[in-house]
Formats: C-alpha cells, sequence, structure tokens
C-alpha cells in the first residue's frame, strides 16, 4: 500500500470515527429524553392507580345505591 492511500484511509477512519461519536452524542441525548419521559408517565401512572383505588369503593356504593 503507498504511503498517500495509507494517508486518505487513515484520514476516511478519522472522519468515521466523528461521524460515530457524533451519532452516539444524539442517541445520548435521545436515550436522557426517553428516560426523563418514561419517568413523568410512570409517576403518572402511579397517581391514577390511587385515584382508581379511590374510587373503586365510591363505584361500588353508587352501584348499590342504584339497584
Amino acid at each position: 500500500m503507498e504511503f498517500e492511500q495509507i494517508i486518505k484511509r487513515l484520514e476516511w477512519l478519522d472522519k468515521q470515527q466523528r461521524n460515530n461519536q457524533d451519532a452516539l452524542t444524539g442517541l445520548d441525548g435521545r436515550l436522557e429524553s426517553f428516560e426523563t419521559t418514561i419517568n413523568a408517565v410512570s409517576k403518572q401512572m402511579k397517581n391514577f392507580t390511587r385515584q382508581i383505588t379511590d374510587v373503586s369503593p365510591w363505584k361500588s356504593a353508587w352501584i348499590n345505591l342504584i339497584r
């Protein structure tokens, strides 16, 4: 392999490394965003579960009153 070919290949590899690093940085940001969203949805689900649990006895009472 000639010296110029080696230099071109090293430049190409360096460019690929930069591209890969940029892609990983972008993916890391997206992952952090997903984690934030998942945590928020998880908290909402806990609140909904609590609300459903609180409403369940009332539901039974209303059904008994209607009958």
